[in-house]
């Protein structure tokens, strides 16, 4: 009822290491998503989420209801994920939600659990802005850089 299944729910919790040791880095992903009547674009909307948080980057959707189901599927729904594919990652541009999920990720993977920080560190991603280099405004890299701050100084290191 207006989000994902039950069974989908179970998988995300358990999988929740991508979270922490994020293996989808970079890689384009388009959800695509059923319901009977409602709840369609809240669905969408956390799925989109849940692929920022495992690194990975939404290109968009193909959503339908039950009224809507028999429709084709549109070349606009999904071109954008076709240029995603083809894209070089130095194009890339991370939404601010992106990069202060980056910034979260890295404070945790420093802070909460050593398995994560070397993970992080195998992958050179603790100095970075973003996973990789991407182009990234320099208003967004402000702000995500002050949130780490901030949230960096709140959170206090296991152990301490």
């Amino acid at each position: 009822m207006g989000g994902i299944s039950g069974k989908l729910k179970v998988f995300v919790d358990r999988t929740c290491r991508l979270f922490h040791r994020p293996e989808l880095v970079g890689i384009p992903a388009l959800t695509v998503s059923t319901t009977a009547v409602s709840g369609l674009k809240d669905t969408l909307k956390g799925l989109d989420k849940l692929l920022i948080q495992w690194a990975a980057f939404p290109t968009g959707n193909i959503g339908r209801t039950a009224s809507t189901i028999e429709n084709p599927i549109e070349q606009k729904e999904y071109k954008n994920f076709v240029n995603h594919l083809f894209m070089k990652k130095e194009d890339y541009k991370p939404t601010l939600n992106q990069l202060i999920m980056f910034q979260v990720q890295k404070v945790l993977a420093t802070k909460i659990l050593e398995l994560d920080r070397a993970y992080w560190e195998e992958k050179n991603w603790i100095g970075n802005n973003y996973f990789f280099n991407c182009s990234i405004s320099q208003g967004k890299r402000g702000l995500s850089k002050s949130f780490y701050k901030i949230l960096n100084k709140k959170v206090k290191k296991v152990g301490d």
